[in-house]
């Protein structure tokens, strides 16, 4: 018969912030912090629509197809991971200025113009400060 776990809180022995999970193959182990998403976003590329989010504060519209994401628990450093997502073909994501706070998400299309219309979104993995 399962098992199931309720709880509201879960922290190491060692480390309250220190948990680590086996791989489903028994042989590897991996801290579960690192494994998790820090901060997502879904909207819509002209900056005014910010339509779900996880640890974002804001979107701020700073040209056409460009947004800079304001995360609301910041980054421990500026050496962390975003892959963006057009949310149509006609669109190619890019991302630049990362800060431990923010990062600027930029949707340009197949002529390198910026597109306001596309979708987009956006995911970081990283350590939180």
């Amino acid at each position: 018969m399962a098992s199931v776990l309720k709880v509201d809180e879960m922290q190491g022995v060692t480390s309250a912030g220190d948990i680590t999970i086996t791989s489903e193959g028994g042989s590897a182990t991996m801290q579960l912090q690192q494994g998790l998403t820090k901060c997502w976003h879904v909207g819509v590329a002209d900056g005014t629509s910010l339509q779900d989010s996880f640890n974002v504060a804001s979107m701020t519209d700073q040209a056409s197809g460009r947004q800079i994401i304001s995360l609301t628990n910041s980054m421990n450093n500026a050496d962390y991971n975003i892959q963006v997502t057009p949310g149509t073909n006609k669109s190619e994501p890019f991302f630049t200025t990362v800060a431990t706070g923010s990062y600027r998400s930029y949707i340009f299309d197949e002529g390198a113009n910026d597109y306001v219309d596309a979708i987009n979104a956006s995911l970081v993995h990283g350590d939180l400060a």
